[in-house]
């Protein structure tokens, strides 16, 4: 494990939050630009028939009505039913021999994700669900059983099924109320049927209930932002998700910004706008989870991030999942260009079953302390009497100078008794500068040399 110097830390915080630095938003460690082909493959049975206790469920549906033009992800635009079909059924193999090793183990949570999910038909999406419980048969009590959608896929006859199956969790992205922002963003519905969908969630009455909305869009201002916010939050939704518009390549955004870059907002206007809405939020009843995430929920609003988060495993289904355990992580090797997804999602329905693993990225016992240390930092649930039973060490010892720096910085508060390590609102508002503190030099040379090519 590579040290150093508590000064030099903290100088690189100062500057990074001095210059307004906004890094992408960290969602997993290592991200995907990490992983290479490995020499020799892996058996996917060697690696699940060895695990126990609780287990996530990820099943990625890549289909959306459009191509929204902050999105890289791997999805497309299609209406063709076939492909579709071809592709659900292919989920459901999938499924199936993932049962055949991984079926022993407790469901804690069941999270369909995109794309847009709920684009999938009622008979489509009962296949799926019937094909999990069926080979997945310890799915826990109080399982989170969670799905992606938008206004469009949402009307009041498919929001009552998903109740029935047994979803207990809907995340809308809605994005912006503002029409002139919403036509730029390439959505194809209007405010109206994204306020008829907030309607339709709530008159179903799902507990869970998340809506997103993204600031720094073309032409946002502070004053649609906020007139945004404010009329979401007369919804009275149960949890939201606050993103700041990231430009990645790829992304139609990306050519928006360099032809019109005046209709952008800079980065540290992109903060100012966090920071009133943070404020805002809490004086309606929300409390902060994660730099994005703020809920009126007394549970965790988003029970699958939690969990993976502090290190429960993870089977991901479909043509980009990513499947995580302690050791390992791995996923299919895919290149997303908007030549080539049609074709990873086509190899997708006519590849059988893999049982080799052969792209990844195998975590040794730094990169596991690194892991666990990045992700609970930015949900505010690092403990090091927790850090010390699972890996027999100490976080002050191994990490000290780091969190020394943090904390000198007013980004966290340490509790020596309970071993508490909590964000406090500066840190969660520099949560990815403090996560990126605990980057390995391996991972940042791997993701520095990543070529999509």
């Amino acid at each position: 494990m590579i040290k150093r110097e508590c000064g030099c830390i903290r100088e690189y915080l100062k500057t990074a939050i001095s210059n307004c630095h906004l890094p992408s938003y960290i969602y997993g460690y290592p991200s995907k630009r990490a992983y290479r082909k490995f020499e020799t493959p892996i058996d996917l049975k060697e690696v699940w028939g060895k695990q126990k206790g609780n287990l996530n469920l990820y099943i990625h549906i890549p289909f959306c009505n459009y191509k929204c033009t902050y999105c890289t992800l791997l999805s497309a635009k299609i209406n063709d039913e076939s492909l579709i079909k071809a592709y659900n059924q292919a989920l459901i193999r999938e499924i199936k021999e993932y049962g055949k090793i991984a079926g022993h183990m407790t469901v804690d949570s069941i999270y369909l994700g995109g794309g847009t999910p709920t684009i999938l038909s009622k008979p489509q999406l009962k296949e799926l669900f019937d094909a999990v419980t069926d080979n997945f048969p310890n799915i826990a009590q109080d399982a989170e059983i969670a799905i992606e959608g938008s206004p469009e896929t949402l009307d009041l006859d498919k929001v009552r099924f998903l109740k029935e199956i047994g979803v207990n969790r809907v995340s809308m992205g809605i994005q912006t109320l503002n029409k002139e922002e919403l036509k730029k963003t390439g959505r194809q519905h209007s405010i109206e049927e994204s306020i008829q969908a907030i309607n339709n969630i709530k008159q179903v009455g799902f507990k869970n209930f998340n809506l997103d909305l993204i600031y720094g869009l073309e032409n946002q201002t502070k004053e649609t932002w906020l007139e945004s916010l404010q009329k979401t939050i007369e919804f009275k939704p149960n949890s939201m998700n606050l993103y700041p518009v990231v430009i990645r390549p790829l992304a139609g955004i990306q050519k928006a910004k360099e032809q019109n870059s005046d209709k952008f907002i800079t980065d540290d206007s992109k903060y100012e706008l966090y920071d009133i809405s943070c404020e805002y939020m809490y004086q309606n009843g929300y409390h902060q989870e994660t730099f994005v995430s703020f809920t009126k929920l007394k549970e965790d609003s988003y029970k699958q991030q939690v969990s993976d988060f502090q290190g429960n495993p993870l089977i991901g289904i479909g043509a980009s999942a990513r499947s995580y355990t302690n050791t390992l992580h791995y996923s299919t090797d895919y290149v997303v260009t908007k030549r080539s997804t049609l074709n990873i999602i086509s190899d997708y329905c006519q590849k059988g079953f893999e049982n080799l693993i052969s792209h990844g990225f195998e975590l040794d016992m730094d990169e596991q302390k690194r892991r666990s240390a990045i992700l609970n930092l930015i949900i505010s649930r690092l403990n090091a009497h927790e850090y010390k039973k699972k890996f027999d060490s100490d976080i002050w010892e191994e990490f000290g100078q780091e969190l020394k720096a943090m904390e000198e910085e007013g980004c966290i508060e340490t509790n020596k008794q309970s071993g508490q390590i909590s964000l406090t609102q500066k840190g969660f508002k520099y949560s990815s500068i403090l996560g990126s503190i605990f980057y390995s030099e391996k991972v940042k040379e791997l993701e520095k040399n990543y070529t999509d090519k």
